[in-house]
């Protein structure tokens, strides 16, 4: 009988170049550590940030200036974590601080990167829902209205890290796709906005398929 042929390796046809390394497992103490930098009226109203949307948001209600001393300064690349309950983030979730030092109130727990990360990349990562429930399972505990995270507990858990150019990679991946999906909403939000008088929407449903044409009605 003919010997047999073992199945060939998937990699085998690949140049190294193209082999993407093993993702290693990382404590989160390894990467990031708990801060709890007050603010010393560096930051005024203009830079509290809203940790749920990641925007500043100046308009928060504050009685006086020194109470602004109690927030916590959160500064790019800084974690927070929001610990509202949702249908998309069953215990809590973390937010990636991407727009620039700023400070949050007192009640968010604030983490800082200790080695070199790729900012885009840990936007997206570190707000994964399914990357990130077992560890928040394991590291939250519930209270009346949201969820509380255990610093110690969560820097404690491990999770996968790719090296810091595959990092860069997935961001900028991510980061682009994001870019696009948003330019075409805001397409689709502006034909569709009745404010554009002179823009005007027919639709029909055949069997197979939907379909919309814009029609742009000359202006005079």
């Amino acid at each position: 009988m003919p010997a047999k042929c073992a199945a060939p390796r998937a990699t085998a046809h690949l140049s190294q170049e193209y082999r993407t390394p093993a993702w290693e497992q990382r404590k989160l103490g390894e990467l990031y550590k708990e801060v709890s930098e007050k603010n010393d009226l560096t930051y005024g109203r203009d830079r509290i940030i809203s940790v749920a949307h990641m925007y500043f948001n100046p308009v928060v209600y504050v009685t006086e200036d020194d109470y602004l001393k109690t927030y916590n300064v959160m500064r790019l690349g800084d974690i927070a974590f929001e610990g509202n309950r949702s249908k998309n983030f069953a215990h809590g979730r973390l937010v990636e601080n991407t727009i620039g030092d700023g400070i949050v109130s007192h009640v968010f727990k604030v983490f800082r990167p200790i080695r070199p990360f790729d900012l885009m990349y840990w936007k997206y990562s570190i707000n994964n829902e399914k990357a990130m429930k077992d560890v928040l399972t394991r590291s939250t505990k519930a209270s009346t209205m949201m969820h509380e995270l255990v610093a110690k507990d969560f820097l404690n858990e491990e999770i996968a890290v790719p090296s810091l150019e595959e990092q860069r990679q997935i961001g900028a991946f991510f980061d682009r796709l994001d870019s696009l999906i948003t330019l075409h909403q805001r397409k689709y939000d502006g034909c569709a906005n009745p404010l554009f008088s002179e823009r005007r929407i027919s639709c029909r449903k055949p069997s197979h398929q939907n379909r919309c044409s814009a029609t742009t009605t000359p202006s005079g």
